[in-house]
């Protein structure tokens, strides 16, 4: 009876919690697509609950008990458990950074959700995922998007690529390693290959440090250009290495991205490689989740 009305009895004092809940959205409403110092804290607030949580989608429209427990306490996450206990759905109006980058493409965590495995356990995985610095199935997989990395499998970061994403700090236990070696298995097939292989690429990655296959030439793409040649006089021969002998190339010309494991100092191994998918042929809607179909052009 405390904040039952007057009316009928009761005290009408404000329920702490709902008074709170809606001063929140308002908030929420009038600063998520400002250009003021608030809007953008919140625009960021949001990217970073992603990260944290490892979604395509904005939280706020996602079930919060999946994945409620996988992000730190925070304004923004107090802001989806409100509206989720009280069955509000909020609209993100803004694109969300955290997007597929290829066709067929799915968020690990969602994968991970599917197969019903513990909080513990999900909470332990998802340390190692942030840690490596990966969302979604492009991240650990190779170039050909039919088989998971060589790196990824043992649950190893490689440090010599970079995420343009600014990525919570991580430190996650040997248990947690051995569970992410224990489902990247449950995720795949023999000899880690991919059920249902990804596709074309549809928008950029969120990695610094691309590679592109121009015939037997990879080109890795950061700050300045790099060239890698096939090795010449074996036939069988998958090594490539580092050459000064090229001029850089053009890059609307490069339509193959591709994925290299280091072996050592300027000798890698070409993991595989898929095509882009140019505007003028196809056109992909990203409004759909991964999984979708093309739409004719």
């Amino acid at each position: 009876m405390i904040y039952a009305p007057t009316y009928v009895g009761g005290l009408g004092l404000p329920h702490i919690y709902l008074e709170q809940g809606i001063a929140h959205i308002k908030l929420w409403l009038e600063y998520e697509i400002s250009n003021t110092m608030t809007g953008k804290l919140m625009r960021i607030a949001m990217d970073q609950l992603q990260l944290k949580v490892g979604l395509f989608i904005p939280v706020l429209t996602e079930n919060f008990d999946h994945y409620g427990g996988l992000a730190t306490v925070s304004w923004i996450r107090t802001l989806c458990e409100f509206c989720f206990r009280i069955g509000i759905q909020l609209i993100y109006k803004v694109e969300p950074r955290v997007k597929p980058s290829q066709v067929w493409d799915e968020e690990i965590m969602v994968i991970l959700q599917k197969l019903n495995i513990s909080d513990m356990l999900l909470n332990r995985f998802n340390r190692v995922r942030k840690y490596l610095q990966v969302v979604s199935m492009e991240d650990i997989v190779t170039g050909r998007g039919d088989e998971i990395q060589t790196l990824a499998r043992l649950g190893k970061r490689d440090f010599n690529i970079r995420s343009i994403w600014e990525w919570p700090k991580e430190f996650p236990s040997e248990c947690g390693v051995s569970i992410w070696r224990l489902y990247m298995l449950r995720i795949s097939l023999t000899n880690y290959s991919i059920e249902k292989p990804l596709g074309k690429w549809i928008h950029a990655s969120h990695w610094k440090d691309l590679w592109w296959q121009e015939n037997d030439v990879l080109w890795k793409q950061t700050d300045v250009w790099e060239a890698y040649v096939l090795g010449e006089g074996n036939l069988r021969s998958t090594k490539y290495y580092r050459s000064e002998n090229k001029k850089s190339p053009i890059e609307e010309i490069l339509t193959q991205k591709a994925t290299v494991l280091r072996i050592e100092n300027g000798i890698i191994v070409n993991e595989g490689w898929a095509e882009t998918i140019e505007e003028r042929d196809k056109e992909y809607d990203c409004s759909l989740k991964c999984g979708k179909e093309f739409k004719s052009g």
